[in-house]
């Protein structure tokens, strides 16, 4: 992971996290359970998570979804938490891989 955009719209009380250009690639949806999904692509690659209604479970979900997909859990805490605090304000950043 490398570039992750994220955005946190309070009219819709999504949450979505894209780490893919485009993040359009995707071929299906995994519904993880609680509002989550992942977007998936060809050859099982996640491109994006979306969280309906984040609150208290976030981080719980945010973990599941890198558990399952081999995401930067740490990765996409931060992405959603800097989406939460810029409302209906598209977020990016880039992250670099862990030194240890």
């Amino acid at each position: 992971m490398s570039r992750m955009r994220a955005l946190y719209d309070t009219e819709a009380g999504a949450l979505a996290i894209d780490f893919e250009e485009p993040a359009g690639q995707a071929r299906y949806g995994d519904e993880l359970g609680r509002g989550l999904v992942v977007a998936v692509a060809e050859g099982g690659r996640a491109v994006s998570v979306e969280v309906l209604d984040p609150g208290d479970e976030l981080d719980e979900l945010l973990g599941l979804a890198a558990e399952r997909y081999g995401l930067d859990a740490g990765a996409l805490r931060a992405a959603a938490r800097s989406a939460l605090a810029v409302p209906d304000r598209e977020v990016t950043l880039d992250v670099a891989r862990s030194a240890a």
